[in-house]
């Protein structure tokens, strides 16, 4: 049974403030994500690599994500161009269409913008890499894991490029394709 000291002290201890720029013990809390970061980790965690644990949202944000992604994957997707009266009319024979219709040949177009927004909104980016065909049309999107994937920057060239990862599908169809896995 606590005595009534501890309780109190449990109560007021954290709203005594310490004095400035003393450390504190941890674990600390980061209200933006959400997570815990251990005692003794450094203040530059995210330059090192280290993740936060915990960080797991509350069933309220779980629930806004699944309603957004789940809303945004019934609706059909169109090509749609201007004409002459200021109109629109549907463009069904275009490369954008044909994606539109078929993402790649494992997923359904609502599964692929499920999947899509659900990325976009838990981890704030949404990576897909696409194939094309020989006039170099989109042909193929197949969404890779955000955690994976990172620009990088050539040194020599400044030019921007995308390191992509977390696709199983992709992943063994390159080693079909190199022989690491027979047909």
């Amino acid at each position: 049974m606590p005595t009534v000291r501890s309780l109190v002290s449990r109560v007021f201890t954290p709203l005594l403030k310490a004095v400035e720029g003393a450390p504190r013990r941890g674990p600390h809390h980061l209200p933006i994500t959400g997570g815990w970061l251990a005692d003794g980790a450094p203040v530059n965690w995210w330059q090192t690599g280290l993740y936060p644990s915990g960080g797991e949202r509350s069933a309220v944000v779980e629930r806004c994500i699944a309603l957004y992604a789940e809303t945004t994957a019934s609706l059909p997707g169109a090509h749609w161009r201007r004409n002459n009266r200021g109109g629109r009319e549907r463009v069904t024979n275009s490369a954008l269409s044909r994606v539109l219709r078929r993402p790649n040949d494992y997923q359904t177009p609502s599964d692929f913008v499920l999947n899509l927004v659900d990325s976009l909104y838990r981890e704030g980016n949404a990576y897909a890499l696409a194939l094309r065909n020989d006039r170099y049309e989109i042909n193929e999107l197949h969404l890779m894991d955000p955690r994976m994937s990172f620009p990088q920057v050539a040194p020599e060239t400044g030019d921007v490029f995308y390191r992509l990862g977390g696709n199983n599908v992709i992943d063994y169809r390159r080693h079909v394709l190199a022989g690491v896995i027979p047909k």
